[in-house]
């Protein structure tokens, strides 16, 4: 075959490469997406009333923690 002849295969070539580029732009999104999310605040899960030093640490109620309800 000479150089610059398509090929039965070429077709199969260009779709390859086109998928190729859209899965690592779709990895770069991904990557972007992670490393945000390991610069945010990690907040601890509802429920969970036991600080490091072992005390609650609940917060009180808007008013109080006896506020009456109206």
């Amino acid at each position: 075959m000479k150089e610059g002849t398509p090929s039965p295969d070429a077709g199969d070539l260009v779709s390859a490469r086109k998928r190729i580029r859209q899965l690592e732009d779709e990895l770069a999104i991904v990557k972007a997406a992670s490393a945000l999310y390991d610069r945010m605040a990690v907040v601890p899960p509802k429920g969970n009333q036991q600080s490091s030093t072992g005390s609650s640490s609940r917060a009180s109620p808007p008013g109080g923690p006896a506020s009456p309800r109206a």
